[in-house]
């Protein structure tokens, strides 16, 4: 045994920790668990997005196929244009407004925003026509319609739309 040379009892190891080796431990094991939660919580947050997406894109394919089923809203010439569009609108909105909507979302989130009708004008000299969409329909014969459709989350964040080709 080593005997101390100025009379005091030899070094003894230090068989418990320390205050700064419980700390270290301490903030070690936060730092692990605050950036397994941060994960979690990105990933759960992910997921109810995805979700959302999901459900408004599927709510919309609903809506286009009950648009694609039912007949076509003939519009009228001899109507102002504005009131015309208006008019399309409101009955198109009824029909998309019985589409199941998705469990927590309101049946108001979804809407007809647009309606445009498919028309040609031909040059009486040249012969030539131009064919475009437009907010004018140009006769009562007017046989494909071009409807807007959009689907809001309740929170706003998600905005889907898909533009639906109707007619004869």
């Amino acid at each position: 045994m080593n005997e101390p040379v100025d009379g005091r009892p030899p070094f003894a190891r230090d068989a418990g920790t320390s205050m700064i080796e419980v700390l270290i431990g301490i903030v070690l094991l936060g730092t692990v668990v605050t950036a397994t939660l941060t994960g979690l919580t990105a990933a759960i947050s992910a997921s109810a997005i995805d979700r959302d997406h999901a459900n408004a894109h599927a709510w919309l394919q609903t809506a286009a196929d009950m648009l694609y089923a039912r007949e076509l809203d003939q519009c009228d010439p001899a109507v102002d244009p504005a009131v015309e569009i208006a008019d399309t609108i409101a009955e198109y909105q009824a029909t998309v407004q019985q589409t199941d909507n998705p469990e927590g979302w309101s049946a108001a989130n979804i809407t007809v925003t647009d309606v445009q009708w498919w028309s040609i004008d031909i040059d009486p000299a040249t012969g030539l026509g131009t064919e475009a969409w437009g907010s004018q329909c140009d006769s009562g014969d007017t046989n494909l319609q071009l409807i807007a459709l959009q689907v809001t989350s309740e929170n706003g964040d998600i905005v889907e739309e898909v533009e639906v080709i109707i007619g004869e």
